[in-house]
């Protein structure tokens, strides 16, 4: 699963996995070739650019990236009409829309963005970090605390992606050292965040120098694109339907519009594993009426979701998984409800069928990180520790 926020968006309705050469479908009689060359407005050849096209009508967006030369070719896909955009950070993203009924070139070319803000809102997370200032002791103290305080959860290019004022900034600050990760406040008498209530003064006032009003204290030097080797990738991104008919605003595909938020109605898909079979399995870690986990064909995009009932006809909630040797998939099982004792989920692909497993009440159940070792073990942690069982 790739981490940047441009094919997935961890982060969040669109999960993006990248294929070798053996998992890419073999060419159809209906499969055609799409190609084309990428450059500047100056004319210059643009190497690293990705690439991404998606049929009119389905769930699945392939991404590739220009060679040394600007060319782009993608694998035979099947006919239809596609919209096909090509983006590279500090650049406007040029779109078009394709018919596919024969093999197919189709050219951009990309214009420099003149306003840094616009560029800045393209950014992932890494590069929000690296720019950050850290010369000095204080500077470096704060910029580790942005870290690990600011990123656990999200990227750091969503909050980064915007500018405050110390004031502003101290607002954040405070919401984030109240509410949990679901976006829930505490009771009355909860505790906020030590570390981030301890440094909130200092790190409200260094955010403002880097995202502030002001001229900023950021020094961005931006990695360079993918090349040779790495840029022979191919990447396919699938949709994950939303609950309620809600449509997306942004899904981050279009990586001038920024990081999106789950006001965007995106959250719900946590983590991944692909099976032998090519297929992605998914967590959710919202609350949801329909899925606790579900099976996302590596093919097709089609989704099948499979519901654990919970209370209230609410579907358990899950976090992490993982895959065994034995191609068997593992999870852990929380109440959306109650927030009590998780237990470790089992599935096997071949068959589908789902087995529960509840720990002794005498520990506090499963928590979120779960692994499988060569020894038939499945490891899990606990609210306070780590468990181990076969």
């Amino acid at each position: 699963m790739t981490t940047t926020r441009h094919f997935a968006g961890a982060s969040a309705i669109a999960l993006a996995a990248a294929l070798g050469a053996a998992m890419v479908p073999t060419a159809a009689a209906a499969d055609v070739l799409l190609a084309g060359t990428i450059t500047s407005a100056a004319g210059e050849k643009m190497g690293g650019v990705t690439v991404s096209a998606k049929a009119a009508g389905s769930t699945i967006t392939t991404s590739v990236y220009t060679d040394e030369a600007g060319g782009y070719y993608f694998p035979p896909l099947p006919e239809g009409k596609y919209q096909v955009w090509a983006q590279a950070l500090t650049y406007e993203t040029a779109k078009g829309d394709v018919e596919l009924n024969k093999p197919t070139q189709r050219n951009f070319t990309l214009g420099a963005m003149t306003n840094q803000e616009d560029w800045i809102r393209q950014l992932p997370g890494d590069e929000f970090l690296a720019a950050l200032p850290g010369d000095t002791p204080d500077d470096y103290r704060m910029k580790t605390q942005v870290r690990k305080n600011c990123t656990g959860c999200h990227s750091a290019s969503y909050p980064l992606q915007h500018r405050f004022d110390e004031q502003g900034w101290s607002k954040v600050l405070d919401l984030m050292k109240w509410v949990n990760v679901s976006g829930i406040y505490p009771r009355p008498d909860g505790k906020p965040t030590g570390n981030i209530d301890f440094h909130q003064k200092e790190l409200a006032a260094y955010l403002a120098r880097a995202r502030g009003p002001g001229e900023s204290s950021m020094k961005f030097k931006l990695r360079p694109r993918p090349s040779g080797e790495a840029a022979r990738v191919v990447v396919h991104e699938y949709d994950f339907p939303m609950e309620g008919g809600h449509a997306r605003a942004n899904d981050g595909s279009d990586w001038s519009l920024g990081t999106p938020s789950q006001m965007h109605h995106i959250a719900g898909v946590h983590d991944a594993q692909m099976d032998f079979q090519g297929n992605i399995w998914i967590t959710y870690g919202h609350p949801s009426l329909e899925t606790t986990i579900a099976k996302i064909d590596g093919k097709t995009g089609a989704v099948k979701n499979f519901k654990l009932e919970d209370q209230r006809t609410v579907a358990t909630g899950t976090h992490g998984i993982t895959r065994d040797e034995n191609g068997v998939i593992w999870f852990n099982t929380r109440s959306n409800v109650a927030r009590g004792h998780g237990g470790l989920g089992r599935l096997d692909p071949k068959d589908e069928k789902v087995s529960v497993y509840l720990p002794p009440r005498s520990t506090t159940g499963t928590a979120g990180t779960i692994d499988a070792d060569m020894n038939g073990n499945i490891w899990v942690t606990t609210a306070s520790a780590m468990a181990g069982g076969s």
